[in-house]
């Protein structure tokens, strides 16, 4: 009686009607994204395209910039030119959006909180992060200071200044994680020469992020970081290159405009012309300190001297 009850039971069971199978690999997920334009399935498909087997290099870094730009501009519904805006908002499941720039952003925040998840979340407690075999690729280092690029008002396009939600923490942890331990690497002798300069080549970048982050004051410490000439040039330009709350003609009331100089920028709370102002006066500082320690050992030096002179009469 009872093996007449499991027969029936695996008569019925929905999940035995045929065989069941894998996604076989980044290709075939691909193929299965190209040739669907339903939400729900892509919806479904970014949720588990980082289980799917991928090869090293060329799969992995193909599916991270995918990933990246699907999640460009997340949080925002996403439009064609001209594209007609639907007066019906939902969730991608229960009542279904139809406006199609919705259904864009779900996607796109899909794709950006499994990001989070798989790639920018460090999983070690070690001096190297989970992620840093990964983004250090060229290609996918490249891709990612685009994605964490400034807008027209010097913030991270793709990451507020003070987030809450669980997936934007991980992320600005994983930006600012990245700039550190890219400036370490470009320094460190545990890296080949050719990995350390491509890192070192990329401080300018790191500087525009710790912009972004708030966060350029850890770079006034001047024994640790040594900023070379691209890097002063980026500080000069975002110093300038941003409106700021200042004092201006005519009226003499305070509107936003760019500075006429690093003084007016520093006034406006400018963080990059912070920094330029403190390592100008560190430097000052340092210089006129090596003067004199170079004059007490000249002292010294002749001090020395006229004792010997005085012992040898």
């Amino acid at each position: 009686m009872t093996e007449k009850k499991d027969q029936v039971a695996q008569e019925i069971h929905p999940l035995l009607d045929g065989e069941m199978s894998y996604i076989r690999d980044w290709g075939q997920w691909k193929e299965l994204w190209l040739g669907t334009r339903q939400a729900q399935l892509r919806h479904g498909l970014l949720h588990f395209g980082f289980e799917v087997e991928a090869d090293w290099p060329k799969g992995i870094v193909d599916r991270v910039c995918m990933y990246l730009d699907i999640a460009d501009s997340h949080g925002r519904s996403l439009y064609k030119a001209g594209e007609e805006r639907l007066q019906y908002f939902g969730t991608i499941c229960g009542n279904r959006p139809k406006d199609p720039g919705e259904l864009r952003g779900i996607l796109s925040q899909k794709a950006f909180n499994v990001l989070c998840e798989k790639l920018f979340k460090n999983t070690q407690d070690q001096d190297s992060p989970s992620w840093a075999p990964i983004v250090t690729h060229p290609v996918l280092l490249e891709k990612i200071f685009r994605f964490l690029r400034l807008d027209r008002e010097g913030k991270i396009r793709n990451l507020p200044r003070f987030p809450e939600e669980h997936h934007l923490v991980i992320a600005r942890e994983f930006a600012f994680s990245l700039c550190l331990f890219l400036w370490r690497e470009g320094d460190s002798t545990k890296s080949s020469e050719e990995d350390a300069e491509g890192f070192r080549k990329r401080r300018s970048d790191i500087i525009s992020l710790l912009f972004g982050l708030y966060q350029l004051d850890i770079l006034e410490d001047i024994d640790k970081y040594e900023l070379d000439e691209d890097c002063r040039k980026r500080l000069e330009e975002l110093a300038l290159g941003f409106d700021l709350y200042l004092p201006s003609e005519d009226s003499w009331q305070d509107k936003h405009r760019k500075p006429a100089d690093l003084n007016e920028a520093c006034l406006g709370g400018n963080q990059a012309a912070k920094l330029l102002m403190v390592r100008g006066a560190q430097e000052l500082a340092r210089q006129i300190l090596d003067q004199k320690r170079e004059l007490h050992e000249r002292v010294q030096e002749a001090q020395k001297g006229l004792k010997k002179l005085s012992g040898d009469k």
